[in-house]
């Protein structure tokens, strides 16, 4: 699926959406369609004050970045007034929820002030952040229309009409005044009692109205009436009346750094200007990252804490535990330069079966630790000096924990390198492997080996003499 997102610098109305952009994209696509169809299945536009929304579900073979090359050269170049912005669809962007889509709150004072600072803000970070897709959330001007009723409270007191008699008279008239729920044998459906619609303002206010003692009585003898524009809704954020902007970054920029920067961006905006009473809140993609980072961040202490119990019991000592643990950064560090690398030829974020990679790496690297610690053990236990058990453990364990390291890292590499849309899902995840898994083969040995050789993991001078030592070992070769 590609989706191309339009979006108009000023709100227009619907029929200039349709006669200006709607229209003309539609008439474009079924010129060229023709060559297109053994890549389109079907496609379709939904268009909104602010906005329209061309989308295209794609079949066959096709190349992401010619088809986009075809719909901004061909379909939305001289669009006037728009901004025009095209993204491919995710794999998993149904079976799970990744779509980076953000919502800055503003809030702290009236409406009409908010709707002023929101559109501010919104040229102001359109011009700081190009790239990315900003719009508007919430209406950031009154494009609904409303009659707004001014009663004659003379007329009122004469006809002894109060103002919430009077009101439901006029809920009547318009909306309609909710009686009950009506029970049709299979569905609960909503009774209003409400009036034919009228034509226009005038004719609502010849609408007589019948009052006890005065008979029939106009409307416009009661209250005068004049349309006028309003908030479509009004948006409600901890009880408090706010507005809000959509923001998408990118595809190339993580989330985490764009919040960041778009975060010192407001910050310096509100600082410098009127709104300084105000304060902004994000919602959406960038509240439940920060949610999820915490939340992996707690699940990660404490699946580490648990990792360090079982190692304490099954090795016999906690300083071995640690020394296990140690291994960890190495590896990580590899995940990341591999993720940098990759980032070099292709976009890949840090998701969440990206972080995955992170905890499967860990498993893969705690074993070879432990396969080289368990052998130093073995070796210090039957009196073999420090040094020579480590000389003892790295010889044993060198092939065993090569040919694993070698056999991930073979493993995961073509997820790696397959250029397919389809290996977009695990190339994260097979990165970080890779890359961590590499850093381990280069690194880990030697570090665990260093690290071995301090004074803490030292056990007194064994009694056995090297001869002794190396008929125990070749024993245990043999076993």
């Amino acid at each position: 699926m590609v989706s191309t997102y339009i979006n108009f610098e000023e709100p227009k109305a619907v029929d200039v959406i349709e006669k200006e952009v709607a229209s003309v994209i539609q008439n474009r696509i079924k010129r060229t369609l023709e060559s297109r169809k053994p890549q389109i299945s079907t496609y379709g536009i939904m268009c909104y004050p602010s906005m329209c929304n061309l989308y295209f579900y794609t079949q066959g073979d096709w190349e992401y970045n010619e088809f986009k090359s075809w719909i901004e050269s061909e379909i939305t170049h001289d669009l006037v007034g728009a901004r025009v912005f095209t993204r491919q669809g995710q794999l998993l962007q149904f079976a799970m929820p990744n779509s980076r889509v953000s919502q800055l709150d503003i809030k702290g004072a009236e409406l009409p002030i908010l709707q002023s600072a929101g559109r501010e803000l919104l040229t102001h970070l359109r011009s700081e952040f190009p790239d990315a897709q900003i719009q508007e959330g919430t209406a950031l001007d009154d494009r609904g229309v409303r009659i707004e009723f001014q009663p004659n409270q003379e007329q009122l007191l004469y006809f002894g009409i109060g103002l919430s008699d009077f009101n439901r008279y006029l809920v009547t008239l318009t909306d309609g005044v909710y009686l009950g729920s009506f029970y049709t044998g299979t569905n609960t459906l909503p009774f209003y009692l409400k009036s034919e619609d009228p034509k226009d303002l005038k004719q609502l206010l010849n609408t007589e109205i019948m009052i006890g003692g005065h008979g029939l009585v106009p409307l416009n003898q009661l209250t005068e009436a004049r349309i006028t524009l309003a908030p479509d809704n009004i948006l409600r954020i901890d009880q408090d009346v706010s507005v809000s902007l959509n923001l998408t970054p990118p595809p190339e920029v993580a989330m985490k750094d764009f919040v960041d920067n778009v975060t010192l961006s407001v910050e310096e905006f509100m600082s410098s200007r009127e709104y300084q009473g105000m304060h902004v809140k994000f919602r959406g993609s960038a509240n439940e990252l920060k949610i999820f980072l915490q939340e992996f961040l707690y699940l990660f202490v404490a699946a580490l804490i648990v990792l360090a119990m079982i190692l304490s019991v099954t090795l016999g000592s906690i300083k071995l535990a640690i020394a296990v643990l140690l291994a960890i950064p190495l590896s990580f560090a590899g995940g990341m330069l591999s993720l940098s690398l990759l980032n070099l030829f292709v976009t890949q974020n840090l998701d969440v079966i990206t972080m995955i990679g992170f905890v499967m790496l860990m498993g893969l690297v705690v074993n070879n630790s432990i396969l080289l610690v368990n052998q130093y053990q073995a070796a210090i236990n039957i009196g073999i000096r420090q040094f020579d058990a480590i000389k003892n453990a790295v010889d044993m364990r060198i092939r065993p924990i090569m040919l694993t390291t070698i056999t991930c890292i073979l493993g995961n590499l073509p997820l790696v390198l397959n250029p397919g849309d389809s290996a977009a899902i695990y190339r994260g995840l097979a990165a970080v492997i890779t890359g961590g898994m590499f850093f381990s083969a280069l690194l880990v040995l030697g570090f665990m080996s260093a690290l071995l050789t301090l004074p803490l993991f030292k056990v007194p001078q064994g009694h056995s003499s090297v001869h002794a030592q190396k008929k125990i070992v070749k024993t245990q070769v043999m076993a």
